[in-house]
């Protein structure tokens, strides 16, 4: 008998190591770039949230938190904090061009939806041919589809109820809406709906007034970026011999198994024995 629960402990690491390292690269991403801390603690909210939801449905299938479960939450975590970063970040460029908090939270979210419901449909028509498996194959990856199918499905619907719920109440104080003593709302300066630092404000506006430049200038600049990302294309090539190269990675489960045939008639001798 061989200890399994390594396994299920390892793979439980591996979803939380994962859904940290989102959860810390998506709001430095947002902070940096919006510069609002209550969009990014939306962000961040909306990523455990789907796992929960994913966790509840997985329940509701009759399936339990095994390695396979696990390991498709794991592969979803890169994944589903899309449709939230989406979401936000459009609903704070409505707010970029003045418009009031509730019509930008809806204009925003509505322009999204219809790329995020095909984005959906795309990667989970990936793992839909995984629920024809027979056999062993099938009891394996099964799980591992329904929890990939089941996290992406969360953050769908969380990006268009939760998201916009958050930011009508997070984003208003942000920026400076809310009821005057008139009733009606008062609106901050567009700009207040993003606090970008000044060098990357620069930077931003600097790209764009480059692209109205004259041709020439234009293919100079193209020659460059081409240039530039045949570089970076080549460096990554260093990253091949860490890349794994097995489908099921090698795990050290802290254990060793000896396969030994003896004669007939060996005495097994135990702690507790000969048996």
């Amino acid at each position: 008998m061989g200890d399994q629960s390594v396994y299920v402990t390892d793979a439980v690491s591996s979803v939380i190591r994962e859904g940290v390292i989102a959860a810390a690269l998506t709001g430095m991403m947002i902070l940096l770039f919006l510069g609002s801390w209550r969009s990014t603690l939306i962000i961040t909210i909306s990523i455990p949230l789907a796992i929960l939801a994913a966790l509840s449905g997985l329940s509701l299938l009759g399936e339990t938190i095994n390695v396979m479960t696990l390991g498709g939450l794991a592969l979803a975590v890169g994944i589903l904090v899309d449709d939230a970063t989406v979401t936000i970040e459009n609903i704070n460029r409505h707010l970029e061009e003045g418009k009031e908090i509730k019509p930008a939270i809806l204009d925003g979210a509505r322009q999204i939806i219809v790329p995020a419901t095909v984005s959906l449909f795309c990667i989970s028509i990936a793992f839909v041919p995984m629920f024809w498996l027979g056999g062993v194959a099938g009891y394996l990856f099964r799980p591992l589809a329904e929890a990939v199918i089941l996290a992406l499905a969360a953050s769908y619907v969380l990006s268009q109820t939760l998201v916009p719920t958050l930011a009508n109440h997070l984003l208003r104080k942000q920026n400076g809406h809310g009821p005057a003593e008139d009733g009606s709302e008062t609106r901050a300066h567009p700009q207040s709906a993003y606090a970008l630092p000044a060098w990357i404000r620069t930077s931003f506006r600097k790209s764009a007034q480059s692209l109205s430049r004259p041709s020439a200038t234009r293919a100079a600049n193209r020659i460059k970026l081409i240039a530039g990302f045949l570089c970076i294309s080549l460096l990554s090539l260093a990253l091949a011999p860490s890349l794994g190269q097995d489908f099921f990675p090698a795990v050290d489960g802290g254990q060793i198994k000896l396969h030994v045939r003896a004669a007939t008639g060996t005495p097994v001798r135990g702690d507790d024995g000969p048996h």
